[in-house]
């Protein structure tokens, strides 16, 4: 009862200071006279409402959600949680900002274990409108206090908490992972689908090519028992799964990463061999027109990772075929762009020509936030972009173009900050210090400012190893 009367007691002190009579608060609060009398009694005072409150606090001249750390016990009704007070409560202060009091009351209200419910629902509430931070409170909640470990709540907040956490920083996303994996086949089916795929591409970006290699398995695998047993049932309707994508999107994605890393090892047969299994999908039944466009997609995808998979074998003759297929798909750019750099350093090709011929999308990629794929993980674009732009820095540098060298290098070590990512910001130092010497004095200085605040960050938060 500390914060009810504290509560009352600010209430009624600004009354005294102010000299404003009951009526006239009442006035200015649009509250009933005898409801605010009510309230504001000493003994057995009527239970205060949120709107209520919201209400009293604008008369009073104060922001929002100004009283709510005295609000809580308000939400006890014979020392028991009103939980439809509670989630009112919570949701309110979450969309407030106030997160001191979602911090100070989750631990009060789950020692009632009967809670937990609520809490997950208002994380769920706050996932659905985009409030990711404040969302991660609950869930974390849910996460620690949950007592039964094969509950499909708990999967769906490990889940939850695996999205929010894993957007652009490395070092993040791997505990992210980790946390998560354990769960995935505790989820809802639909949800193991879009969980699968998030956790290929976190993996992937990641460089776990065997974890990635075992998961598209298991995605395949996962994908042609649920089509397997509706179709034989006669039932397959892409319009009643409840998934972010059509069911076909998942078969093929889990050949297409397969593929990926293949490519990645260098494994050029094995990889066209696994793109051959998307490249033409139209036999998957039930299609509707969202289904039949992802087909499209991947029959335009297998086609240019062919012609890349040509390119890396070393035949150059290839390259503009596979300019012109991928030249009028804007997500497909900075995909074609990394491999056509690589293959040129690797082959010593001359690409000039279409660095010119892209030079307008390679200008938008400066910001490092425009790369993003509708399929692919943001840090997995961002992982593009950050090996892009080394190849192209290496590409310019071999070639004495220091200038636009020492650009690419900059912006392909910026990024790797941005991302913790260690094994890029190796690379990008490593080859900094290689031409350092045919660089500019202000370029020195933009690296060393770049270092220095690595450092800082390796010292206070031990994010990096420090670098003498």
């Amino acid at each position: 009862m500390e914060h009810m009367n504290m509560l009352r007691s600010e209430i009624t002190s600004y009354l005294e200071r102010s000299n404003c009579s009951l009526q006239d608060f009442s006035r200015l609060t649009g509250l009933n006279k005898g409801t605010l009398s009510a309230i504001l009694r000493y003994r057995d005072p009527k239970p205060l409402s949120l709107k209520a409150l919201d209400a009293i606090t604008e008369a009073m001249g104060h922001p929002a959600g100004w009283l709510y750390p005295l609000y809580l016990d308000e939400c006890l009704i014979d020392q028991k949680w009103k939980l439809s007070r509670v989630k009112a409560y919570l949701l309110s202060c979450a969309r407030l900002g106030r997160t001191d009091c979602i911090v100070a009351a989750l631990p009060l209200i789950l020692d009632d274990l009967s809670s937990i419910p609520v809490i997950f629902a208002a994380g769920e509430e706050l996932f659905k409108e985009g409030e990711m931070a404040q969302a991660a409170l609950f869930f974390e909640a849910v996460a620690e206090s949950e007592q039964f470990q094969h509950s499909e709540r708990l999967a769906v907040s490990h889940y939850r908490l695996f999205h929010i956490h894993t957007e652009t920083d490395q070092e993040e996303s791997l505990r992210a992972v980790i946390r998560f994996d354990p769960f995935r086949k505790r989820l809802p089916e639909d949800d193991q689908l879009d969980a699968l795929l998030q956790l290929i591409n976190v993996y992937y970006s990641l460089n776990q090519w065997e974890r990635v290699l075992e998961l598209t398995d298991e995605l395949s695998s996962f994908t042609t028992s649920i089509y397997t047993y509706d179709y034989e049932k006669q039932a397959y309707d892409e319009n009643e799964r409840k998934t972010k994508y059509p069911l076909v999107v998942y078969y093929g994605y889990a050949y297409l990463m397969k593929a990926a890393v293949y490519d990645k090892l260098k494994k050029y047969a094995e990889a066209k061999r696994y793109t051959e299994k998307y490249a033409d999908l139209s036999w998957f039944k039930g299609l509707g027109p969202a289904g039949l466009q992802e087909v499209q997609r991947f029959k335009t995808w297998a086609k240019a990772n062919m012609l890349a998979y040509e390119l890396m074998l070393g035949k150059a003759n290839v390259m503009w075929e596979y300019i012109r297929h991928i030249e009028h798909d804007p997500d497909e750019i900075l995909p074609a762009l990394e491999k056509i750099m690589g293959a040129a350093n690797e082959f010593n090709l001359d690409v000039d020509l279409i660095l010119h011929h892209f030079k307008g999308q390679i200008e938008s990629y400066t910001d490092s936030q425009n790369v993003t794929n509708s399929y692919y993980h943001k840090q997995f674009s961002m992982e593009r972009f950050v090996n892009f732009c080394y190849e192209t820095a290496l590409y310019h540098f071999q070639r004495s173009n220091f200038e636009n060298g020492v650009k690419f290098i900059l912006q392909s070590l910026s990024s790797s900050i941005k991302m913790n990512n260690k094994a890029g910001f190796i690379k990008c130092v490593t080859l900094f210090e290689e031409y350092r010497s045919c660089t500019r004095v202000e370029n020195q200085r933009e690296y060393e400012n770049m270092i220095k605040g690595v450092r800082k960050n390796a010292e206070n938060e031990n994010l990096f190893v420090t670098f003498a």
